[in-house]
């Protein structure tokens, strides 16, 4: 349980990160997004040639997002096409919660983390716990993995997507 409550919290904290991108970064419409996570659906073939959906997903990510083996993401534009890549996450951790695999699905969530944080950074904009409490009434708590995780239901953030039974 300690798991799946981690990984919702984080799941929270990308999603109020993503959609309260400072200005700095250009805002995209989704008819025009580089990134397209809003309407994410997995080819089939690459779903083969890359040997099932975790690996498919992964390599989408390293297209549309770039490789993060040299420093942080560079998130090129905010909106929807961007905001959308969590709920794709969201359902890919839970179809796949007995794989192996997942493992990837845990790095690629911990460094768009970092990426978002990198930006608030960047743009020299503060992200306390007292910011997250302005902005969305959002408990935060102090974390040895992240640099902040937010603990509430996705009732807090007015914008999101309901997301179905979500433990």
């Amino acid at each position: 349980m300690e798991a799946n409550s981690e990984r919702h919290d984080k799941l929270n904290l990308l999603a109020l990160y993503l959609k309260n991108l400072p200005d700095h970064t250009p805002l995209v419409p989704a008819s025009t997004t580089a990134y397209g996570f809003d309407f994410y659906v997995a080819d089939d073939e690459e779903v083969s040639v890359h040997m099932g959906e975790i690996g498919a997903l992964n390599r989408e990510f390293e297209i549309r997002l770039g490789q993060r083996n040299n420093g942080p993401i560079i998130f090129k534009e905010r909106g929807a096409g961007l905001e959308g890549l969590v709920d794709v996450l969201k359902s890919y951790l839970e179809k796949h919660k007995h794989s192996n695999e997942v493992v990837l699905l845990h790095k690629w969530l911990d460094d768009l983390i970092t990426a978002a944080e990198h930006v608030y950074m960047s743009a020299k904009v503060s992200v306390s716990a007292e910011w997250l409490n302005n902005e969305r009434g959002l408990l935060v708590k102090a974390s040895t993995t992240s640099s902040l995780v937010a603990s509430s239901s996705l009732e807090a953030l007015p914008d999101a997507k309901a997301w179905d039974a979500w433990p």
